[in-house]
Order: structure tokens, then C-alpha cells, then sequence
């Protein structure tokens, strides 16, 4: 039930489902498939050869595109949250996600390089991902 390292493990996990996304495979299809091997066949697939390295920089940008793109639209960190039956405590009483608004979207954020209060891509993230045309649209 610990929180520790839950938001590295969701970063690592979106990074590791980019490429999933790039072959248009299924998920379920490459469940316990290793990442390596993955990688292999998006490389066969588009005639390049990425870099784990350069899968997850890619994972990266296509995370920051799409909050950009829902920033831009009205998301604002308030909609970042779970299902409410996740949220409120069951019937039987045991604990549920009540941390999760605290302390793991924070983190998260933090680790993704993004602002806690507006939850926009920081500058310095959009600039080391190559985002910079993304720059005055969010922050003006």
C-alpha cells in the first residue's frame, strides 16, 4: 500500500507503453513482452534504429504534446484524479486511493517537469524535449 515510487513506476510504465503505441499493438498483446524486444520490432517497423534512450525522449514528448493539447482545452489539474469509487472508502471500510491527490499527482508532476499549481509543461521541459514552439501557447 506504500506511495513510494508509484509516480517513477507510472512515467516508466507510459514510457514503456509508447512503444507499444508506435507498432499500433495492443497491450494486452505485449504484456511481459521485454522492452528490448519491443523496441526491436518498432525498429524493423519503421526502418530506424532508436535507442531505448531515445523511445522514452520520444514517449517524453508525445506525454507533453498531449497535456498541451488538453491544457489548451480546459484540463487543469483538478481533472487529474481517479474514478470516485477508487476515491471514497468501501462498504467494508478499508482504505481506497484517498493519497492519491496529494501526494502522487504532485510527485508526478514534479518528476514529469511540470507545474504543480497549473499543471503546464515547465519551460525547461518543453526546451530539453525540443517543444519550444509549445512555449507561447501555454505560458504567453
Amino acid at each position: 500500500m506504500s506511495i513510494e515510487g508509484k509516480a517513477q513506476a507510472v512515467i516508466e510504465g507510459q514510457q514503456n507503453d509508447f512503444s507499444t503505441i508506435m507498432l499500433a499493438s495492443v497491450w494486452f498483446g505485449t504484456s511481459g513482452v521485454p522492452n528490448d524486444l519491443i523496441l526491436q520490432a518498432l525498429n524493423a517497423a519503421v526502418g530506424k534504429q532508436f535507442s531505448i534512450e531515445e523511445s522514452r525522449k520520444i514517449s517524453l514528448r508525445c506525454a507533453n504534446l498531449r497535456r498541451a493539447f488538453n491544457i489548451q482545452h480546459g484540463m487543469t489539474p483538478e481533472d487529474d484524479t481517479l474514478s470516485p469509487r477508487l476515491l471514497e472508502p468501501p462498504p467494508d471500510g478499508l482504505p481506497r486511493a484517498v493519497w492519491f491527490k496529494s501526494t502522487m499527482v504532485a510527485e508526478y508532476y514534479q518528476r514529469m517537469g511540470w507545474d504543480e499549481k497549473t499543471g503546464k509543461p515547465l519551460i525547461p521541459t518543453l526546451k530539453a524535449l525540443g517543444l519550444e514552439d509549445l512555449i507561447s501557447d501555454l505560458w504567453g
